[in-house]
């Protein structure tokens, strides 16, 4: 099953920690970086699927990353979310500028920036082996520890996405259909286990 990746770049450790907690029961893999200049590398060798910059980092500033990445072809397409306290309309018109997608004004909606992650995820094909992957989900038991949990809640809401906004053959949305309904119960289920806990 496809898991798409996401990199945070920000100095605030509580925030970075707090949107990676969000992103990962999403589903989303998340990699934390505290400087620009130590994402740089391990953005041209793996460019994840979004990144999210803060502007005001120490050292290179994230508008100078933004410029870097933007102007070399092996990270120009990844697509950047500014994550900022930096409300000015100068530095909006300046993210945009060198090439941001988006632009969210801390303290943010966290469902504003999930719909944004989800408009800038590239759009995957669903296949008999996507779908044969989903429902390999459907059989792991709800059960284990808090940690076992979130991981299945994240599997569950990773395959979830997956299905709904994947472009598949006319022959398998119903089928697409069903596993959806099913993989929505197994989600309650999880979540009523976490109550438990």
């Amino acid at each position: 099953m496809v898991r798409e990746r996401i990199v945070i770049v920000e100095d605030d450790v509580s925030l970075a920690h707090m949107l990676k907690l969000t992103l990962e029961k999403e589903g989303y893999i998340v990699n934390i970086f505290h400087t620009a200049e130590e994402a740089l590398p391990h953005l041209q060798k793996n460019p994840p699927e979004v990144l999210l910059l803060d502007i005001m980092l120490p050292g290179m500033s994230g508008l100078e990353l933004l410029k870097l990445l933007k102007e070399a072809a092996e990270t120009a397409k990844i697509p950047v979310i500014m994550v900022t306290a930096k409300k000015e309309l100068s530095d909006v018109q300046t993210a945009l500028t060198l090439g941001a997608e988006g632009y969210l004004v801390k303290p943010f909606d966290k469902k504003k920036l999930l719909q944004k992650i989800e408009e800038l995820i590239p759009q995957y094909y669903v296949d008999e082996n996507v779908l044969a992957e989903a429902m390999q989900i459907l059989s792991k038991p709800v059960e284990g520890d808090v940690e076992k949990l979130r991981v299945l809640l994240a599997e569950i809401n990773s395959a979830m996405r997956l299905l709904r906004k994947g472009a598949a053959p006319e022959k398998l949305k119903p089928q697409i259909q069903k596993v959806l309904s099913s993989l929505e119960k197994k989600k309650s289920e999880v979540i009523e286990k976490f109550s438990e806990e």
